[in-house]
Order: C-alpha cells, then sequence, then structure tokens
C-alpha cells in the first residue's frame, strides 16, 4: 500500500507539472531557473521521504549529489513492541536533456546501501535482526521550477538489490537475496543557493 501511495503522488506530481508546462514557460522564459555549472543545491523529500541531500552541477547538464535518511520507528500492538533503524545513503547523478524552461526531464541514476537493524519484543520472546542492502537504480525523472531557486521533482525507474538478513536468534541462518523491481521516488524539494 504505501508504494501504492508513493506511485500515485508520483503520478499526480507529474500530472501537475505537465499541466503546467505552458503556462510555467510562459511565465519564466527560457533558461529562467538555477541550474547553471558549479551551482548547489539541498533537497529535501516530503511525505514518505524524509531524506536530505546536496547536489552540485560539474557541468551544464550533470547534476551530482549525495543523498541520506536516518529513520526510528517505534511501534506497539497489544503486548508487542518494536523498534526499527534505517540508515540509507545514496550518491545519484541527474542528466537533464537540457536546461532551459520551467519543466525539466533527466535521467536519473544512484547506488545506494542502506542498513537496518529491527528489535520485536513481547511478554516471554525478543526477535529481530540486521538487514542490510546494497544496489542501484536507473529511471527517468521531471524537476519543475515554479520559481528560479525551488525545484519540485521526483523520478521513476528499475533498482537492481542485493538484501542480506543476519538474524538475531541463535540457529536461524543468515540469507541473501536479489531484487529486481521497479520504484517511484517520493516528491522531493530542491532549495538552490
Amino acid at each position: 500500500m504505501n508504494q501504492t501511495i508513493r506511485l500515485s503522488a508520483a503520478a499526480l506530481a507529474l500530472a501537475a507539472g505537465l499541466a503546467a508546462a505552458p503556462r510555467a514557460q510562459a511565465q519564466q522564459g527560457a533558461g529562467d531557473n538555477a541550474l547553471r555549472p558549479g551551482a548547489t543545491s539541498i533537497t529535501m523529500g516530503v511525505a514518505a521521504d524524509p531524506s536530505v541531500g546536496i547536489w552540485t552541477m560539474p557541468s551544464g547538464r550533470t547534476a551530482v549529489g549525495i543523498v541520506g535518511s536516518v529513520q526510528g520507528i517505534r511501534s506497539s500492538f497489544g503486548d508487542t513492541e518494536s523498534d526499527q533503524t534505517l540508515l540509507v545513503i545514496a550518491p545519484q547523478v541527474k542528466r537533464y536533456g537540457s536546461t532551459d524552461g520551467a519543466i525539466l526531464p533527466y535521467l536519473h541514476g544512484s547506488v545506494f546501501a542502506s542498513l537496518t537493524e529491527f528489535e520485536g519484543r513481547s511478554p516471554g520472546a525478543t526477535s529481530g535482526g540486521r538487514f542490510t542492502a546494497v544496489g542501484a537504480t536507473a529511471g527517468v525523472g521531471l524537476d519543475w521550477f515554479p520559481v528560479r531557486r525551488v525545484g519540485l521533482g521526483g523520478h521513476a525507474g528499475l533498482g537492481l538489490t542485493r538484501s542480506e538478513a543476519d538474524p538475531l536468534q541463535p540457529g536461524e541462518d543468515e540469507t541473501t537475496t536479489w531484487h529486481l523491481q521497479t520504484f517511484t521516488a517520493a516528491i522531493q524539494v530542491q532549495l538552490y543557493l
């Protein structure tokens, strides 16, 4: 369900951006955004994506950045409690077809590493484990600049992930899995300095 919500939010943002494209282009004119060689920006994920990143533009059409996220989740259901900690770090790259205008499609790529620790507690029992993952993604995205130094965007594509689960319980085996899956990034706000 969470993946469906993210996909729906990305689709709505894309539709809103495409619908606003002619008006935004007429208001801003070509090149009226902050994408320039040497430009620096900070990104913040919104809604279900509590990520933060820093980006720079080493060339006129390429942006490189590093995005990270730390999440701590505590939940309880009846007599059962659980704690989950997630750490993600992801170097990323965007390659714009053009940097002129307010609506800018791009190609996106990233590699990432994540660490998740989980512990569940109920009367008389404790379980948990550590999960690590590394992977890569490739896709397409869209940035919209409603004003010169603020961009809104997101991307979708394919990802390949290698995951390892290391359970805390004695006698349980470590498992390794590979996943090829589609993904959608949550909406991100990009502020240019």
